[in-house]
């Protein structure tokens, strides 16, 4: 398995680029379960 963090290792044209981290998904995006007992 590959390390991604070895710059060697990523894909060529990503090897030089810093890493991003994940931008946080937008509030509207996010969905609550509904809490009766059918789910």
């Amino acid at each position: 398995m590959r390390d991604l963090k070895i710059p060697e290792q990523r894909h060529p044209e990503k090897a030089k680029r810093p890493d991003n981290p994940q931008p946080k998904k937008p509030a509207w995006i996010r969905v609550k379960a509904p809490g009766g007992k059918g789910y």
